[in-house]
């Protein structure tokens, strides 16, 4: 049997023992921690995995809500249900992906509804149907990845397939995009944003997109921009905008 393991965070030592009494009702949930403050509940999120987390809205140290959204960002699988006192903060509650609230004290015929919730949420992320359905989108985001490795552009009314790997850059010229190789340049129906999204390339300005692995040199250049030299025939420059030099040193780590 897998069992639904639990976090609690709550810092008022007789709600805990509350919470770990209804929950030791149930055969099929374990209670794999507990903490009493937003640090301690950060460190086991961050080193942990659970099912459920049985969040107080108010800890010391921090806002529950915003611990919420932790947890949710490190794994949106797991289910939080936000535990309060005041009634007001249960639809914010929801606004925040909680699978569901419990107020205090707690009610048990209340809280069973909470738990067929958990069960359901589990049983359906467990489900051979649902890791199937994974299963069968990764494999289709590998398949269009395969055909995506290269662009077709229209040469003298023919239909040319140029490699991915062989393009220098992309850059748009008289509301044209156009695709620069070594040797070459071809016109594309594609826009950047397109091209950006099937090629995985480096958007240095609203006008270039750049295959990284094809840089030559980086020269900074003024206001915090920089340059790049391209590694075609004639060495083309290529301009990264103060807005995306971010993203150009985020990449090459510089």
């Amino acid at each position: 049997m897998k069992y639904i393991e639990c976090l609690i965070v709550e810092d008022e030592v007789p709600a805990i023992e509350e919470l770990k009494f209804n929950i030791s009702r149930y055969n099929d949930f374990i209670i794999k921690g507990c903490a009493t403050n937003y640090f301690d509940a950060i460190d086991k999120i961050e080193n942990d995995n659970f099912d459920v987390v049985f969040l107080d809205i108010n800890i010391p140290g921090g806002s529950g809500i915003e611990l919420g959204k932790i947890i949710k960002k490190k794994n949106n699988k797991t289910d939080i249900v936000f535990i309060t006192a005041y009634d007001e903060y249960a639809i914010k509650a929801f606004e925040y992906n909680a699978l569901d609230y419990i107020l205090k004290p707690l009610d048990e015929k209340r809280f069973d509804e909470t738990v067929n919730r958990i069960r359901d949420s589990f049983n359906r992320k467990n489900n051979d149907i649902y890791n199937i359905n994974e299963k069968i989108e990764e494999i289709m985001k590998k398949v269009l990845k395969e055909k995506e490795k290269t662009i077709p552009c229209e040469v003298n009314g023919k239909i040319v397939l140029l490699n991915i790997e062989d393009i220098i850059y992309f850059f748009i010229e008289q509301d044209k995009t156009i695709i620069k190789t070594f040797n070459n340049r071809y016109e594309t129906k594609f826009t950047l944003n397109e091209l950006e999204e099937m090629t995985g390339f480096l958007r240095t300005h609203r006008s270039f997109l750049v295959n990284p692995v094809k840089v030559k040199e980086i020269h900074p250049w003024f206001n915090g921009t920089y340059k790049m030299i391209m590694k075609d025939k004639d060495n083309s420059e290529i301009p990264v905008s103060r807005s995306k030099s971010r993203y150009v040193r985020e990449y090459y780590k510089i």
